[in-house]
């Protein structure tokens, strides 16, 4: 769409960060604090999901989130 827009692409690159959680009570933490990334995000309407991840961390001892990061710059 940027080409097509009359940018010329200078430079593109993308990066899948992990973060790892040993407890439940950190990514809810982060849940709360990154709301643009978990948009109506409540530990009552996850409660269910939240559980299930506590049996997860139990027997591997944690869980990892994967995130997408994109940049692209262009000059017009």
């Amino acid at each position: 769409m940027l080409k097509e827009a009359g940018f010329e692409i200078l430079y593109t690159n993308e990066y899948f960060p992990q973060n790892k959680f040993y407890d439940v009570g950190t990514l809810v933490y982060f849940a709360k604090v990154i709301e643009w990334e978990f948009p109506n995000f409540s530990v009552d309407s996850c409660f269910r999901n939240l559980c299930r991840l506590q049996k997860k961390l139990e027997k591997k001892g944690f869980v990892v989130g994967t995130e997408h990061r994109f940049i692209i710059v262009g000059r017009k």
